[in-house]
């Protein structure tokens, strides 16, 4: 969340994560986990509400009152707990005030490009997960000056994990840091060709270091720091949120709470 830097807390958990756990892939990817989530949830009773938008959280007394919704329903709870980040959720209460937040908008995004191939990367004698990279004399962990930073960034092939059988489909992954600005302010066709513009220019850098699949491309997606914000309403596109991180998930209303990644937990 910290350019050019990591919080120790977040730095704990991912040494932990790469070099003392390993990486790991439930086979039908997170959607798994989730729905295993959904089902507990909803086995004690509770009621998910999906394309819901939240219009405001109304405040008094020191405590949330209500969570009114963007078709004018009012939701009641002794408890709130959001995840929509730190800021997202204070900019929401119906008395906040500007001047009271010390906290950082975060600035940190990515572009993910993911492609579908024809054949797994595997038969050319590929067999790596994952691979972190920094082509250039001196990483830079910072929101880029261009739409894309191709120098530094993240390989993952999906079906080089030990599954019992393999996914359906050969795929590659590769994730570099991008710049919220830049792309929020591209129209429509010119957002489009410039995704197309980037795939190109980080897969030049990518097949340095693996064996080249261009080749094999049957299908490729991409998301943006846009994609980022339209799907979740995080300013800038900030994955990994405020740097600022609450570790208690406590706010100055004595019913809501913070969870996810601004209470300083990662992935």
């Amino acid at each position: 969340a910290q350019e050019n830097d990591m919080e120790f807390g977040q730095f704990v958990i991912m040494f932990n994560s790469i070099f003392c756990e390993g990486f790991a892939r439930p086979q039908a990817g997170v959607r798994q986990i989730l729905d295993v989530l959904v089902k507990k949830y909803k086995g004690h009773g509770g009621e998910l509400r999906l394309k819901c938008g939240v219009d405001s959280i109304q405040v008094a007394n020191g405590r949330v009152e209500s969570v009114l919704l963007d078709n004018g329903e009012a939701l009641t709870a002794d408890k709130i707990i959001s995840s929509a980040g730190y800021i997202e959720t204070m900019r929401l209460l119906s008395n906040f005030d500007s001047t009271r937040s010390k906290h950082d908008v975060g600035r940190l995004s990515f572009v993910e490009f993911i492609m579908v191939l024809d054949r797994e990367l595997a038969e050319t004698g590929y067999d790596t997960t994952i691979i972190f990279f920094n082509n250039s004399d001196k990483f830079s962990y910072r929101r880029p000056d261009d739409l894309v930073d191709v120098s530094s960034g993240v390989i993952c092939c999906p079906n080089n994990f030990y599954f019992e059988s393999p996914l359906p489909e050969a795929m590659i992954r590769v994730t570099n840091m991008a710049n919220f600005d830049l792309w929020n302010k591209l129209e429509q066709e010119e957002y489009k060709a410039q995704k197309a513009a980037w795939l190109e220019t980080s897969l030049k850098e990518v097949v340095k270091i693996v064996p080249d699949f261009r080749d094999s491309i049957v299908y490729s997606d991409i998301f943006t720091p846009k994609t980022i914000y339209r799907f979740t309403s995080h300013l800038n596109g900030a994955v990994y949120g405020t740097p600022n991180k609450i570790k208690t998930g406590r706010t100055h209303l004595e019913n809501l709470f913070i969870c996810g990644t601004d209470q300083g937990f990662l992935g």
